[in-house]
């Protein structure tokens, strides 16, 4: 190949899960990469916040750091208008289930079960344990919790109604016929029926194909 070919990257970024970094595989040296880097900060002209994020990315901030971090938080915003970030399912289903309550008032939010349909061979027969224990490996929990204007993210494409996988919108409820009411961004307002997931699972040390049911959104607090 007589081209030329631009590599761009951050080696400071989560280490590659196997075989190492690219510069140190045999590769990198035969090519005879020229290396170029970018030192100019584009995105702020802070230089103390700059020179913080510096520190961060080699995992060395300081106690000053900390102290400057926290000073940024705002605690007089409206929990409801905002999307909060967290590192684990667990905490952002906590965050989910408090602001429906809190959104709910006095209220009560509807639960939507989660079915199971079981798909093996030899008949085995599971209790409800293990169903349960089958739903907590899925992405599904054994039911969905809404309340009225609670914003959600759509887990299908749907060529149809124009929907992708990840898409924004709020839970305005249910239709006399069991559709959920999404309006999303555009205000535009779709239905969605309850969606069949397909889901690979392990009982009785044998492997068995699992259909889910369930709408195709999920709480996005």
């Amino acid at each position: 190949y007589k081209g030329k070919i631009l590599l761009v990257g951050d080696f400071q970024q989560l280490p590659p899960v196997k075989g190492g970094y690219a510069f140190q595989s045999e590769q990198w040296n035969n090519l005879n990469i020229k290396t170029h880097q970018l030192n100019t900060i584009r995105r702020s002209d802070n230089k103390e916040f700059s020179e913080l994020l510096n520190r961060a990315r080699y995992g060395k901030i300081n106690t000053a750091d900390d102290k400057f971090l926290k000073s940024c938080e705002d605690k007089s915003i409206n929990e409801l208008e905002y999307t909060f970030i967290f590192s684990t399912n667990k905490k952002a289903d906590a965050h989910n289930k408090r602001m429906i309550e809190k959104l709910a008032g006095s209220g009560k939010a509807e639960e939507y079960k989660t079915e199971l349909d079981l798909k093996f061979e030899d008949n085995i027969k599971l209790n409800r344990y293990e169903k349960e224990q089958i739903l907590k490996d899925s992405p599904f929990d054994t039911k969905l919790v809404l309340a009225k204007n609670t914003p959600i993210l759509i887990t299908i494409n749907d060529k149809e109604q124009g929907l992708a996988n990840g898409q924004r919108g709020i839970f305005k409820g249910t239709t006399l016929t069991g559709e959920a009411i999404i309006e999303l961004e555009d205000k535009r307002k779709v239905t969605l029926k309850k969606h069949i997931f397909q889901h690979k699972a392990q009982a009785n040390g044998k492997d068995i194909n699992v259909n889910i049911t369930q709408y195709p959104i999920r709480p996005a607090f």
